[in-house]
């Protein structure tokens, strides 16, 4: 469904095995698995600030505990300093190798020990070299989201449950029917939207005149629903990412649901969750258009 300005649109990933599992026509009503009533949820998302790795500790609290600095470069993976090769410590690192090698062949690499491991060749000095420098570091990383909050800026999250007597009866967005079997089946409305979202300038409002489209909200569930074929089952921590509606004046808004979202990837049959169905959030993060985490659920507070 669409409200103003707000439109939705949806981008699912699921490993095959889910449809599998979720493809399930009339639910005979198990549910035993007792998953109590839990019709809604209202959550506050704050921006994501990277974890502190080892070596990037640059401070100690008062009891001693290392700190970090909120928003920081990550390192993604270890390299070799000087030829950006994986490793995990220095032995993993050549420090010879012949010369003039890496001018015309800048990712290929001759290891040597003496001159005479060096071919002739009209690119080589054919002179083993030593390259101490090469050692094992931490890969320069992006930041968190170039992104930040203005003043008063916030994201939330909300879901909604239901059980939909007559599945038949649903439409997407746009009013049209979504072709779901004629049975009463679980429908999960999701909900989010942020506002007051800068630019990395930490000036200009996010909008899809500046070229800021493609956020996303990237969430991780596990489903536990009573299943035809296999009576009450778990499908672990599947990831689902959907795409918010364009910027505008620094805000983004979507909104789904569970039936409109499965039925492009599951099919109308199932799209069509049991009406004994349980969602467990694993996580849930907003992502900016190169793929950075910006905001997690969480809580703060500004004077």
């Amino acid at each position: 469904m669409v409200y103003g300005r707000m439109r939705k649109r949806a981008e699912m990933f699921f490993p095959t095995f889910l449809a599998v599992l979720f493809i399930a026509a009339a639910a005979h009503a198990q549910c035993e698995f007792s998953a109590g009533r839990g019709a809604k949820l209202r959550v506050p998302m704050v921006r994501a600030f990277e974890e502190c790795f080892a070596d990037d500790v640059n401070a100690t609290t008062e009891a001693g505990v290392p700190a970090c600095s909120p928003v920081k470069a990550v390192p993604r993976r270890y390299v070799c300093s000087e030829t950006g090769e994986s490793c995990q410590s220095d032995g993993d690192c050549y420090t010879q190798w012949c010369g003039a090698y890496l001018t015309p062949y800048p990712n290929d690499y001759f290891y040597c020990s003496v001159d005479g491991d060096c071919p002739a060749s009209p690119y080589s000095n054919e002179t083993c070299e030593s390259h101490p420098g090469n050692v094992c570091a931490a890969e320069a990383g992006t930041r968190s989201a170039g992104h930040s909050f203005a003043p008063g800026g916030s994201c939330t999250l909300w879901a909604s449950s239901r059980v939909e007597k007559q599945c038949g009866r649903l439409t997407d967005g746009a009013g049209t029917s979504l072709g779901l079997p004629a049975r009463a089946c679980h429908v999960t409305t999701l909900t989010a939207r942020c506002r007051r979202i800068l630019q990395a300038d930490g000036a200009t409002p996010i909008d899809v005149r500046w070229g800021d489209g493609g956020w996303s909200l990237k969430t991780t569930t596990r489903a536990t629903f009573d299943d035809e074929a296999a009576g009450d089952v778990t499908q672990v921590d599947f990831p689902v990412s959907f795409a918010f509606g364009d910027p505008d004046r620094g805000s983004i808004e979507l909104q789904t649901t569970t039936a409109e979202a499965l039925v492009a990837i599951l099919g109308t049959a199932g799209a069509a969750l049991p009406p004994c169905t349980h969602l467990q959030p694993i996580d849930a993060r907003v992502a900016d258009p190169d793929a950075n985490v910006f905001a997690k659920v969480g809580l703060a507070t500004e004077p």
